[in-house]
């Protein structure tokens, strides 16, 4: 029976409240799509995010109902407990069949509720939380309490899903958990990858037809060479635009210094966020793409098929330049980019691509289709939940 006719012939469709605490939720592709993905299939999805989430979260399915917990006018530290609060109050009122918890927050309010409510869950892991990332002392002890909630919690789950089969080790070993209770599913957009090609950000900025746009998409912080790039890229050659778009509207000092590039030589900033339905088209705009983050632990050095941004570069065709981490280095190995040690390399490494772009345009193609896959990983995922449940 092909997947049309299940999603069809479905006589008993699961409710499941998704628990999203993270502001940024909407720019979590595998989270986006796994809610459009069981609403397609015929279930009812309630979602809980923040009422300030940036990007916005917008969804528009008719079997999706989005609930706002309140966050920009909760005062700061107590927006989780009012997340804690108005979960088991929607839980409570909707009687959702399952949890779906997103990130370590969300697992152990989604494991809370299974405790007071019996309503079994699964866990959606984003970062691999070690307790120690915090810089005081009691921000260590609060940090050390939330990883032994997240252990416990953890041990409670249906299932876990993340990115990859090594994320799923370095997971498994931190929250004392088996492999055998590891999903993987690739932190991608749906559908299949194909050469796409857009216009949006030449429109954006007016930039003359032909010209070779070099996309930073996303998040920025200290130690990720982005400030250096956007000042190295004032002097790049006129036929290259070096452009950062970010996803909130919120700058952070950080963001500001890079913004204060903007239109300095070929270096431009969009600061406009844009919401989930457009991103294929910002990206399609890009000749070639960047995944570059500061070295922060294992979650960078292994970030594997949870970057975003690098899975959605490839499933547009477009190759990408990426920082040499152990994570990031398949994406050379599969001819699909380039690795450089630092963003001083960026330019060289864009030129080598640009005089063999064809090829990897479709190395792009094929390393999504063979990796990457959201809908190859999906579609275990769910039903494994629908069997669970039913």
């Amino acid at each position: 029976m092909d997947s049309d006719t299940r999603r069809t012939d479905r006589k008993d469709p699961l409710h499941l409240l998704f628990l999203c605490p993270l502001p940024y939720v909407a720019s979590m592709a595998f989270v986006m799509e796994s809610i459009a993905g069981f609403a397609e299939r015929g279930h009812r999805v309630d979602v809980l995010v923040s009422d300030a989430t940036s990007p916005p979260f917008e969804c528009t399915h008719p079997n999706v109902r989005t609930f706002l917990f309140r966050n920009a006018a909760v005062r700061r530290g107590m927006q989780y407990v009012q997340f804690w609060k108005e979960a088991h109050e929607l839980a409570k009122k909707e009687s959702p069949d399952l949890t779906v918890g997103l990130s370590q927050v969300g697992l152990i309010v989604a494991a809370s509720i299974q405790r007071r409510l019996n309503i079994p869950c699964v866990f959606y892991n984003d970062e691999i939380w070690f307790g120690n990332e915090r810089h005081s002392l009691m921000g260590n002890l609060l940090g050390h309490t939330m990883k032994c909630l997240e252990r416990r919690a953890n041990r409670k789950a249906l299932f876990t899903v993340t990115q990859d089969a090594q994320r799923g080790r370095f997971l498994s070993e931190v929250n004392r958990i088996s492999t055998d209770s590891m999903r993987y599913l690739p932190n991608s957009r749906a559908g299949a990858a194909r050469i796409s090609q857009s216009a949006h950000m030449h429109e954006r900025f007016g930039f003359p037809p032909g010209t070779k746009i070099v996309l930073w998409m996303g998040a920025v912080s200290p130690g990720d060479g982005a400030l250096e790039l956007a000042r190295e890229a004032a002097d790049w050659p006129k036929d290259y635009r070096m452009v950062f778009h970010f996803r909130t509207e919120h700058p952070t000092p950080y963001m500001r210094t890079i913004m204060a590039c903007h239109d300095k030589g070929q270096t431009y900033v969009s600061d406009k966020p844009i919401p989930y339905a457009q991103v294929d088209s910002l990206v399609a705009s890009a000749a070639v793409g960047l995944g570059f983050y500061a070295d922060k632990g294992i979650n960078a050095r292994y970030i594997g098929f949870s970057s975003g941004k690098v899975n959605a570069f490839l499933k547009s065709g477009v190759p990408c330049v990426v920082r040499d981490f152990e994570g990031l280095r398949w994406v050379e190995e599969y001819g699909a980019g380039v690795c450089v040690e630092d963003t001083s390399g960026v330019l060289e490494a864009t030129q080598r691509i640009a005089q063999d772009y064809a090829a990897f345009q479709e190395k792009a193609i094929q390393t999504f289709e063979s990796l990457l896959s959201f809908d190859k990983g999906f579609e275990p995922i769910a039903e494994e939940m629908e069997q669970a449940v039913g």
